[in-house]
């Protein structure tokens, strides 16, 4: 009974604790929230780390992070959102969607 109740008291522990850290993810209303001259800093502790980094030769670091969504069955759509950090501020930002081809719709 003791091993019970002492695996129970474990798994609510892990669940509070995850749940106290728990960070927003980056979507494209977190991303309309950063403003030019952001501290890169305070963009990681809301959203977390980049999914990569790239340094270009003048010293900027460009920042992506990338937004996965289900559109449909076994159908996946992506933001990207771009962020060019120097000094440690955001100078520059952009995002990028991407669908499945089978979503594009064109005009005639």
């Amino acid at each position: 009974m003791s091993a019970k109740i002492f695996m129970f008291a474990a798994l609510m522990g892990l669940c509070v604790s995850c749940a106290a850290h728990h960070m927003v993810m980056m979507t494209q209303s977190e991303y309309e929230l950063i403003c030019f001259g952001a501290e890169i800093d305070h963009v990681i502790a809301r959203v977390g780390m980049p999914y990569e980094m790239d340094t270009l030769p003048d010293g900027t670091v460009i920042y992506r992070y990338i937004e996965r969504f289900e559109v449909g069955p076994g159908a996946i759509a992506e933001n990207v959102y771009t962020f060019a950090v120097n000094n440690g501020k955001v100078i520059d930002k952009k995002m990028e969607s991407t669908a499945p081809p089978a979503l594009r719709i064109r005009s005639p």
